[in-house]
């Protein structure tokens, strides 16, 4: 691999990993509104994917100004995973292990955060039973979720990383010009 790639993916999926563990211990410890906030998760979604595409442009920048599309996607994709792991596991942590209670006061939370939603878009009321015992059935936070939640983030990133890659590439000359 690329060490450019490595270190930048590195270096990249700690700093965003770890603006992650912040947003939510800020909400573990000050708003627990953070969790069920929409604005919240997306103003943290946009900021993780800027900060990946300025992974990209960093490594290529850090090439020379050239970057091949394995280079460039390998960046993406390796900053995105790496950060959404370490997200995962400390939510694995947060919600099992250090506090198993806030999980469940959470969950209650997006349960009822999730109905005033559906009821202020008129929804019809055997939908929203549906989605209410689907939500009750479900533990967010246990280890079969995040996995899953892992695994559609990753896809995601993927899917991502290879429009930003197709995008930002930047193939060497075949042949150097002399001067």
């Amino acid at each position: 691999m690329n060490p450019t790639v490595k270190k930048n993916a590195l270096n990249f999926g700690l700093l965003i990993g770890g603006i992650s563990v912040l947003y939510y211990l800020m909400g573990y410890v000050l708003m627990p509104n953070l969790f069920t906030s929409m604005s919240g998760g997306l103003v943290l979604m946009l900021l993780v994917i800027v900060i990946n595409i300025y992974a990209v442009f960093r490594t290529r920048k850090d090439e020379g100004g050239y970057l091949v599309f394995k280079d460039a996607f390998t960046t993406f994709f390796l900053t995105w995973f790496g950060a959404g792991l370490i997200g995962t596991v400390f939510n694995l942590l947060l919600f099992n292990v250090i506090d198993p209670e806030f999980g469940s006061f959470i969950q209650e939370e997006v349960i009822r955060t999730t109905m005033q939603t559906m009821e202020r878009f008129g929804a019809p009321e055997e939908q929203i039973d549906e989605v209410l015992e689907q939500l009750k059935n479900q533990n967010q936070f246990g280890l079969a979720t995040q996995a899953r939640g892992f695994m559609s983030n990753s896809i995601i990133g993927a899917i991502l990383g290879l429009i930003v890659a197709a995008l930002v590439k930047k193939n060497p000359p075949l042949f150097k010009e002399e001067a």
